[in-house]
């Protein structure tokens, strides 16, 4: 069985009942992933020309706290995040994201499965991730 989950971070994994959820999945032998729109350090280095940046920081701290590996981090640089589960990486079981532009381009480019977390509603955000605890865990 694959065992490979992905979050959005800005306004979804930032979140802290995101977090404890991505810890009850990881508890359960799931590999966490971040795939985020951001640019990477890396990039953002290159397009401004400096030698260093904290941008990330707060993404590579919540990785961190979740033990989630640099190597699982996923930077878009603002292009679809369809196309990262395209390009071979179709083994996911599923996304979570706040974008629902995002969640519907995965849902009809990949086989893979997108759920929207919604900004604002409480009540909604618990319904959803409540729904992916009771099918996945």
């Amino acid at each position: 069985m694959n065992k490979k989950v992905s979050y959005d971070f800005d306004d979804t994994l930032s979140n802290g009942m995101v977090q404890h959820h991505a810890k009850l999945m990881k508890k359960k032998g799931y590999e966490l992933f971040v795939v985020t729109s951001r640019l990477s350090d890396e990039e953002i280095m290159r397009r401004r020309n400096v030698s260093e940046t904290n941008w990330n920081n707060d993404l590579y701290f919540v990785a961190k706290h979740l033990e989630i590996p640099e190597t699982n981090l996923v930077f878009c640089s603002y292009g679809p995040k369809y196309e990262f589960f395209w390009d071979g990486n179709d083994d996911f079981l599923f996304h979570l994201d706040d974008d629902l532009d995002e969640v519907d381009g995965i849902n009809n480019m990949t086989n893979m499965e997108a759920f929207h977390f919604p900004h604002g509603n409480r009540k909604a955000q618990l319904e959803v991730l409540n729904n992916i605890k009771d099918r996945f865990l």
